[in-house]
């Protein structure tokens, strides 16, 4: 079970959904050590560029890229296409006409 907003204490039916430990492991917030302020996104040092990465069914996607909004766009399509950017926090949803923004 995955908690929609991240609160593991609002048990209410709208805000469970299904979902396996790999799943669930994208609703968290960042990390304290993430220096970038974007999800999946990191500073290669070594190679002056900014690396995207994803796990996903135990593949890891990644690629580097020159600015920082390039790999958070490249990271966002990724997670949208392997099916688990619904399940990150932050994520805009509109259901029903109900525009809402899950975990903010």
């Amino acid at each position: 079970m995955d908690h929609i907003n991240g609160n593991p204490s609002d048990n209410r039916w709208c805000n469970l959904r299904v979902a396996d430990r790999k799943l669930n492991a994208h609703n968290t917030g960042l990390r304290c050590t993430n220096k970038t302020g974007k999800r999946g996104v990191s500073w290669d040092s070594s190679r002056g560029k900014y690396r995207a990465s994803l796990i996903v069914g135990g593949r890891q996607l990644s690629k580097r890229f020159n600015t920082l909004s390039e790999a958070e766009v490249w990271y966002n399509n990724q997670a949208e296409i392997e099916g688990v950017k619904q399940y990150q926090r932050g994520v805009i949803l509109s259901i029903f006409g109900v525009i809402m923004v899950l975990g903010a």
